[in-house]
């Protein structure tokens, strides 16, 4: 029997985020009668021959396409439409939830009437995207930008709770938004990669073979040109270190000065990603602004040691114990990167030390079933 007193939840937000978290709200499921997901229906406006044309006009206004995207989506009509688009569904649903669990702040879950209990799962705030990364805050006027910013801070000030990935966060609600520390909890993240029941033991890992991997996806904000100079610094000391790139595939003229890197691009399987963990030393992320960097839990989560780079709105390094299970360098500076890497290289015995203290702090922090008994904890007691 279920002796909690939430029985009912419903889990709103964009498809894809929902999507992308459901080891969390199976760990939740655990707790509770019922997890119920809603997302936005269509509107007239989400026809594809519509937002192509909508995608044309905001282009010709911005001379960007990557920019009309954004526009298209951050946009004061977009948030209340969305907002109330998901609140009639709750409205209609046969019984009325205890709890809405609501994922990051693209709109809100209710809008005309806030009598149901929400709270909210962040990874970021507009705040902190103006400061550290402008392209994810570009709107076409300051009237447009102010317009978002409200609709933000009313759905924060209205949810009851806000559960975050990272201290960053947590400040900016704060800071930016006077939001009361008193209801907002850090609770992090955990891996998303799930395994076959054969896969190999990562206690057994083996370190010397010298590879160094970087998700090459969204090459500049993640540090690829700082991950270039840093290696060809490293080939100089090791001319054996090998430097795979995965996520997408980077034009060969980029690389084709640099020896010993690996243009591998997309990785398609579960099973082909697992492989690549086993095969590699060492995951590099230097980047110039990242939330929280899901795939750095992931490596960690298979015993990969990880450089990153803290500062930046980088949500990851807050968890990490420097030197013990990862490397956090101050800033994206190549020469301290490139030393890094090649203390570990050449360091295999403390390669492996890292690789079970990762392994050992996914278990413990980065784990669903941990995030989704702290949030239970705290929505017990609202």
């Amino acid at each position: 029997m279920n002796t909690h007193k939430l029985k009912k939840v419903v889990v709103t937000g964009k498809p894809i985020f929902i999507e992308r978290r459901q080891e969390l709200f199976a760990a939740m499921s655990r707790y509770y009668a019922s997890i119920e997901m809603i997302t936005p229906t269509s509107e007239w406006y989400d026809h594809k021959a519509i937002r192509i044309i909508l995608k044309l006009f905001y282009g010709l206004r911005v001379f960007s396409l990557s920019k009309a995207d954004s526009l298209l989506s951050k946009n004061k009509q977009e948030f209340i439409s969305k907002s109330i688009n998901i609140e009639r569904q709750i409205r209609q649903l046969e019984y009325s939830p205890d709890i809405v669990f609501h994922i990051f702040s693209m709109f809100s879950p209710l809008w005309e009437n806030f009598d149901l209990l929400f709270v909210m799962y962040l990874d970021y705030t507009m705040a902190l995207s103006e400061q550290n990364w402008p392209d994810w805050a570009f709107f076409v006027n300051s009237q447009e930008r102010d317009s978002w910013i409200e609709c933000e801070q009313k759905v924060y000030e209205q949810a009851y709770h806000i559960f975050v990935m990272s201290t960053i966060v947590k400040n900016s609600l704060v800071q930016d938004y006077g939001i009361n520390a008193k209801k907002i909890t850090v609770v992090g993240v955990g891996y998303s990669i799930n395994y076959s029941a054969n896969e190999p033991d990562k206690n057994k890992k083996k370190f010397g073979n010298k590879q160094v991997l970087f998700n090459s996806s969204d090459f500049f904000r993640k540090g690829g040109d700082i991950v270039f100079k840093a290696f060809k610094k490293v080939k100089i000391s090791m001319p054996d270190a090998k430097l795979v790139l995965i996520g997408k595939k980077i034009n060969p003229l980029t690389i084709s000065h640099i020896d010993g890197v690996e243009n591998r691009g997309k990785i398609s399987s579960v099973e082909e990603m697992r492989n690549l963990f086993m095969e590699t030393d060492l995951v590099v992320a230097p980047a110039r602004a990242e939330p929280f960097g899901i795939f750095l839990v992931d490596a960690m989560e298979n015993g990969v040691p990880c450089i990153m780079t803290a500062g930046n709105g980088n949500g990851m390094p807050e968890f990490v114990e420097n030197w013990v299970d990862g490397v956090v360098i101050p800033q994206p500076d190549p020469e301290l990167i490139a030393n890094a890497i090649i203390e570990l290289l050449n360091d295999p015995e403390k390669l492996s030390l890292m690789s079970q203290a990762a392994i050992y702090k996914t278990k413990t922090t980065f784990n669903w079933d941990n995030i989704a008994k702290k949030i239970v904890d705290v929505l017990e007691n609202l």
